[in-house]
């Protein structure tokens, strides 16, 4: 089976962050591996099918606190048992503008790869 690769423009980090999501009889949360600013890679608790579209949380952290930022809708691209890459399909100017901010401060320090202060507890749905 051939598979179609897209170049993906922009930066994009390692890390590992919770987030969470609700959508299509779904609530779920998991664990962030990668962002950009376009989307991510994660695990997640639900195996997830590719085009399943839903509104996601991100837990980042914000000066040592976590935040959650809100993504208004992001769509399942691909799926390998729990693991999934997501894109975002609808994002506010404000929580666009919170994720570019993340990823330029990531790039700038040596933080990159290393785990968030940011986790999920679960049904506290705070941002």
């Amino acid at each position: 089976m051939n598979k179609t690769f897209h170049i993906r423009h922009g930066l994009r980090i390692g890390l590992r962050c919770s987030f969470m999501y609700n959508g299509e009889g779904l609530v779920g949360e998991g664990s962030l591996w990668e962002l950009s600013e376009s989307g991510w890679r994660a695990t997640g608790h639900d195996r997830l099918t590719p085009g399943t579209e839903m509104s996601v949380y991100l837990a980042l952290p914000d000066k040592g606190a976590s935040r959650y930022v809100p993504i208004d809708a992001a769509i399942v691209r691909w799926s390998n048992e729990k693991e999934a890459g997501w894109e975002i399909t609808k994002i506010n100017a404000d929580s666009r503008a919170r994720i570019k901010d993340f990823l330029e401060q990531a790039d700038d320090t040596e933080e990159r790869d290393k785990p968030c202060a940011a986790t999920v507890a679960s049904n506290k749905w705070r941002y």
